[in-house]
């Protein structure tokens, strides 16, 4: 099943699983691209490591993206900021399960070009001071 299709089935659940990117507050991507952003990020990041990855078209991961050799349980974030990509992480999508938050950028308008940015440690990421993002 193509990207976009799977992403067109998730996003008719917006309510549960829909996804929005942000620039300082202000939302500048609605759900149905930031699905497809996201899948290509991780997408990117299995095909990095080789494993297999399976996306979902009738639920969501629940912030269990891939399990990777020597990371673990990895969160993978994307961004499309080139210039200074930043890590966001929803307290409220953040669980215990997970072990390493790892960031993508994606071009938005070259699905191909994507940067694996790095990653951190959740023990480390939960540590870090918190913002506010306003909507």
């Amino acid at each position: 099943m193509k990207l976009k299709k799977i992403a067109e089935l998730r996003n008719k659940k917006e309510k549960r699983f829909g996804a929005m990117t942000y620039s300082g507050g202000k939302i500048t991507r609605q759900s149905l691209e930031a699905h497809v952003i996201g899948m290509v990020a991780e997408l990117a990041v299995a095909h990095y490591f080789d494993i297999d990855r399976r996306i979902f078209e009738d639920h969501g991961d629940d912030g269990q993206d891939l399990f990777l050799p020597h990371y673990g349980i990895t969160q993978v974030k994307s961004t499309t900021y080139w210039k200074d990509p930043w890590l966001r992480a929803e307290v409220k999508h953040d669980h215990e399960e997970i072990q390493t938050y790892m960031l993508a950028c994606v071009n938005p308008h070259n699905y191909n070009r994507i940067e694996l940015i790095g990653q951190l440690p959740r023990n480390e990421v939960i540590k870090l001071p918190k913002k506010k993002m306003q909507s």
